[in-house]
């Protein structure tokens, strides 16, 4: 039975290293081979583009213009087309010729200035070139749409065209470099073009393929042979053996009924390979793998207890915020409702409100810095704070307010947690409030019959940043009919898949979905948009709301 199990993982070896090297071997030769061809392109290319250089820095586009005008050629272009032909006899190039358009908005009537032609061309029947003669089939779409462009867009570079044409009733590749002919007004006049036929690459290619594939197929057959005697030493073997101790490891996992009862073998590889290192890793983890078996136990029994205990503190945090409604059955002047979504287990939002006499109202809306149990902590310091201070003293302003709870939480705060705040007072008889903003979101405020508003203005640092800070207040009106609505950066920073944010615009369309409505349905359409618009992509922010609608 082993021996079957080796001679099949000699098979699949050999096998895999066959593959391995012709793979090897032929993603060489191709990319050789592709770079060759690349290079040889560019380089005939280059051929090609440095002889219509050369050509076109003997062309007088004034004299060419008046030859195309008078439908004869000129002493000057004669010399020109002598230069031509001298440089197609004694080169590469299969063509050199002078094109132009007539008219720029006749994109179908291309015409000859000139074409070079040698003595072995006219032999072949080729007559020497007629100027204004209408150019033909000999061109392609390609080439008339590259010719216009180069007469008409303005600009003098060379260009390049890879081209399969009708040659004498055989279709040939050609490359072919061309570039506009200016006047002294700086007027394109014609083009000239040059064309090389792409056998000669492809030739050149064929030669090197032959070449690279004979000293390939000698590398090959010796690297396969040199392989197949190495991996049969090196690898086979010593892997045999580390297969065999990490089957009879997964058995004795499955069999011993308990984890201390687990056994393994050390597989001794004799020469000093990766495979040694890979039989000492195995042993190690199969020690591991035991330890943590033993460990799974009271690892798992921990999580549940620390999954129990943030469960319980994330009750207890949703009952520290007031969240039974209607929050004042009794007062029929006003309507309050507030919502808190943490984005983990706990949070660092709150909101909070509450009287401090039958005719003030204190509404809170904060955000503490941070996520999870650390900024939970913060916030029940900070919502204490709040709230303690605004009751011990009810002349306080919200200013006055904010700097001492501030001073309290710069005390000992090593972290450099901060906490934002919008705190508002409310006198409920008038509608008048004094506000303080510390580093807050803008509220949102909608007049009777009106739409939701972003009420702006410069805002004071957060809680917690820096000691002795003076905060700034401002008075705002809340009259019967106009709502009121705060919120943490939650709201506007919720994003989608594509990291694009709700933001300030869809916030407000959301609340003048229904500005009139009241306030729980005005939060419901709230969380409504944003839940559309997230589709379920993960947040990493807390979402906190509250609105408050005066009867």
């Amino acid at each position: 039975m082993n021996k079957k199990k080796k001679m099949r993982l000699a098979s699949i070896f050999m096998r895999f290293s066959i593959l391995l090297l012709l793979t090897l071997g032929v993603l060489l030769c191709s990319f050789a081979i592709f770079r060759y061809q690349r290079d040889m392109r560019e380089t005939y290319y280059g051929y090609v583009s440095s002889i219509v250089s050369i050509s076109r820095a003997g062309l007088d586009g004034e004299d060419i213009r008046n030859c195309i005008e008078k439908g004869e050629m000129s002493p000057k272009l004669k010399d020109a087309l002598e230069r031509m032909n001298t440089y197609k006899e004694n080169s590469q190039v299969a063509y050199i010729y002078l094109v132009y358009y007539p008219d720029e908005s006749d994109h179908e009537n291309m015409r000859y200035v000139l074409y070079a032609n040698t003595d072995k061309d006219r032999e072949a029947g080729i007559e020497d070139s007629v100027i204004n003669t209408p150019c033909g089939a000999e061109y392609t779409d390609n080439m008339w749409k590259g010719f216009y462009e180069a007469q008409f867009d303005g600009n003098n570079k060379i260009r390049f065209l890879e081209n399969i044409t009708n040659i004498n009733d055989k279709e040939v590749l050609m490359l072919t470099a061309f570039a506009p002919v200016y006047d002294r007004e700086g007027n394109a006049v014609c083009v000239i073009g040059g064309d090389i036929f792409a056998d000669i690459v492809i030739g050149h290619t064929r030669s090197y393929l032959v070449s690279v594939t004979i000293i390939a197929i000698l590398v090959l057959a010796v690297a396969f042979l040199g392989f197949i005697s190495i991996g049969n030493r090196y690898i086979l073997k010593p892997v045999d053996g580390i297969t065999k101790s990490a089957r009879e490891f997964v058995d004795a996992v499955s069999s011993v009924a308990a984890p201390e009862d687990l056994t393994y073998r050390v597989v001794n590889v004799k020469d000093d390979t990766e495979l040694r290192d890979l039989s000492q890793q195995l042993a190690h983890m199969m020690a591991n793998t035991k330890d943590y078996m033993v460990n799974l136990k009271q690892v798992t029994a921990e999580k549940e207890r620390i999954g129990a205990e943030l469960s319980v503190a994330a009750q207890i945090q949703a009952d520290m915020l007031p969240r039974i409604f209607p929050a004042f059955p009794d007062r029929e002047e006003f309507d309050l409702y507030a919502t808190m979504h943490p984005a983990k287990e706990v949070g660092g939002d709150f909101y909070d409100f509450f009287m401090t006499d039958k005719d003030h109202l204190v509404l809170v809306m904060a955000d503490v810095s941070g996520k999870g149990v650390p900024a939970a902590l913060f916030m029940v310091i900070a919502k204490t704070l709040i709230k303690n201070r605004t009751q011990s003293d009810l002349s306080l302003s919200p200013s006055a307010i904010l700097a001492d709870v501030n001073g309290q939480l710069c005390e000992g705060n090593d972290k450099g947690m901060f906490v934002t705040v919008w705190l508002g007072i409310l006198d409920i008889s008038t509608g008048k409030g004094m506000a303080a903003n510390a580093g807050h979101e803008h509220p949102a405020v909608r007049r009777a019959d009106g739409r939701f508003e972003l009420v702006k203005y410069r805002h004071s640092p957060a809680l917690g940043v820096m000691e002795g800070v003076r905060f700034k207040e401002h008075e705002f009106q809340l009259n019967p009919g106009d709502t009121l609505y705060v919120y943490t950066d939650g709201v506007p920073e919720a994003t989608n898949a594509e990291d694009e944010l709700f933001g300030e615009d869809r916030l407000l369309a959301a609340l003048n979905r229904e500005p009139d409505a009241d306030p729980d349905k005005l939060l419901q359409n709230m969380r409504e948009d944003m839940d559309t618009f997230v589709a379920g992509a993960p947040q990493f922010d807390d979402t906190t709301m509250l609105a408050l609608k005066m009867k």
